[in-house]
């Protein structure tokens, strides 16, 4: 069973970069997050210390979950990956589903909502 997953796997090349996107972003065992408490607005965000993301050509990692990812939207988020912070201006740029991802990363614990 587990070989013949391990075939359709590798003859899906992206199956394979997402999975191990998600296993270098998976958090270790004894990390955790507290979640948001309350509703706040985004304006700037910046990823918990505890967070893990990465990115590929096609996907967004984020500690062990995995997202495709392209255009506009992909090149802010591999910027959060690279700088670990966007600004209020930045933020603004996303499209509204990657802005409702935001805010469930932001509800998770995994980013805070900052004031510029």
């Amino acid at each position: 069973m587990a070989r013949e997953a391990w075939k359709r796997a590798l003859g899906n090349p992206l199956a394979v970069e997402r999975a191990l996107g998600e296993y270098m972003t998976d958090p270790k065992p004894n990390v955790w997050f507290e979640p948001a408490e309350g509703f706040a607005m985004i304006e700037g965000v910046r990823l918990n210390r505890r967070t893990r993301m990465m990115y590929d050509a096609k996907h967004i990692f984020i500690n062990g979950e995995s997202y495709l990812a392209g255009g506009k939207d992909a090149k802010l988020m591999q910027k959060l990956a690279d700088t670990r912070a966007l600004s209020e201006r930045e933020v603004q740029q996303f499209s509204d589903d990657a802005l409702e991802l935001l805010s469930e990363w932001v509800d998770a614990g995994w980013a805070d909502s900052v004031n510029a």
